[in-house]
């Protein structure tokens, strides 16, 4: 029966949802965990050259197979990184994550570099982009340098009417706002994709890659500018 054509027990069936806590965002989330599972059937059989984008957001990409823990968009697959990817082994071709994997602790985003590996086929890529903690220590060591300066002041729009604003206060900004867990320098980060079995382990540019298929798929500066972007941005790519 669709209730809808029946006016009256509209405001019934939501007033009884909401006692038992049944909101639209439970629902739309649940809905994305049952369609999962056709999204990626659908996905591996309709794709010859596999990529997986994990943490997409709100920005899915063209040709990629999009998954997030909060899907905001019918085409985006219900995925927990920290758990094991409901994914075959040996089936995609790339893998890519940017500003995630600082959202999860460390023993998590070594289970998520673990299970990327097992994901990738032979000679398949990732490519992860995260915070550079090293920023933070330049900060601290240089604030007055014009880029560090022009960060802190950058910064202050994320505050509501510090007591005291410097700095030190940037510094502890990043590491209790927006989510983040752990946030990694480049030796850090190249440690855990070699423990995960990777090898060919490099840095690399924001928006840059020497594979076509891995370059320009950054839009983290949409958020906070080109400019900081770089400035913040670790990028590590390596081979399996």
């Amino acid at each position: 029966m669709n209730v809808k054509k029946i006016p009256m027990l509209v405001p019934l069936v939501r007033g009884i949802r909401a006692l038992a806590g049944i909101t639209p965002e439970y629902l739309d989330h649940n809905r994305s965990i049952k369609r999962t599972p056709w999204l990626i059937e659908e996905y591996l059989r309709l794709h010859s050259s596999c990529r997986l984008h994990i943490g997409c957001q709100h920005h899915p990409m063209d040709g990629w197979l999009n998954a997030d823990i909060q899907p905001a968009d019918p085409r985006v697959a219900y995925m927990d990184a920290t758990k094991p990817f409901p994914l075959p082994d040996a089936s995609f071709d790339y893998v890519f994550s940017e500003h995630m994997i600082e959202h999860i602790g460390l023993e998590q985003g070594a289970h998520m570099l673990r299970e990327s590996y097992r994901v990738l086929k032979p000679g398949g890529k990732i490519r992860i982009v995260t915070p550079d903690i090293t920023l933070l220590q330049k900060l601290l060591q240089d604030p007055e340098q014009a880029d560090h300066a022009a960060y802190i002041e950058f910064s202050m729009r994320y505050f509501r009417n510090p007591s005291v604003f410097n700095e030190v206060v940037v510094v502890n900004n990043f590491f209790r706002d927006w989510g983040h867990q752990f946030v990694y320098n480049e030796a850090t980060l190249g440690r855990l994709f070699e423990l995960a079995g990777f090898s060919s382990i490099s840095r690399g540019q924001v928006g840059s890659s020497g594979d076509a298929v891995l370059n320009g798929l950054e839009n983290h500066h949409m958020e906070i500018t080109d400019r900081f972007n770089r400035m913040e941005s670790l990028v590590m790519e390596a081979v399996k």
